[in-house]
C-alpha cells in the first residue's frame, strides 16, 4: 500500500532557505570584489560591503539575472560604473525587463569594460 504525504512548506521556511542559500554566494562575491577591486572599496568595512553586495543582488534579480556568473558581474560592474549603473541610457538595452539574453549580455558589456580598463590602465 502507497500512502502519499503531502510536503508543506511555509514561507518562512522558504525564505530560510533561499538565505541559506544565497549568502554564502554573496561572501564569495564579497571575497572577489575585495580582491580585484581593492581600490574601489578599501573605504568600507566588510559588514557594509555586505550590503552593497546584497542590494545589487537584489537589484539583479528584478532584471531575472539566472546565473551565478552574471549575477556576481552584474554586482561588480556597480563597484566599477557606480550604483544604479543599469539606469542610464547607456545601459537600457542590456538592462530590459524583457531581455531573454541578459546573462549573455552582461558577459559581453563585463569583458567590454574590463578590456576598456586594461587599456586605460596600462597608458
Amino acid at each position: 500500500m502507497i500512502q502519499h504525504t503531502a510536503l508543506v512548506v511555509n514561507e518562512g521556511q522558504i525564505k530560510t532557505l533561499q538565505t541559506a542559500i544565497t549568502e554564502p554566494f554573496l561572501q564569495k562575491i564579497c571575497a572577489i570584489i575585495r580582491r580585484t577591486l581593492k581600490q574601489r572599496v578599501k573605504e568600507i568595512d566588510d559588514a557594509q560591503l555586505f550590503e552593497k553586495v546584497k542590494k545589487e543582488y537584489e537589484a539583479s534579480q528584478s532584471f531575472h539575472i539566472n546565473t551565478q556568473r552574471g549575477i556576481a558581474r552584474f554586482i561588480s560592474l556597480s563597484f566599477i560604473l557606480g550604483p544604479f549603473y543599469y539606469s542610464k541610457p547607456a545601459f537600457r538595452s542590456v538592462f530590459n525587463k524583457d531581455n531573454r539574453n541578459i546573462d549573455k549580455d552582461i558577459d559581453i558589456l563585463f569583458q567590454k569594460i574590463s578590456d576598456n580598463l586594461k587599456k586605460t590602465s596600462s597608458k
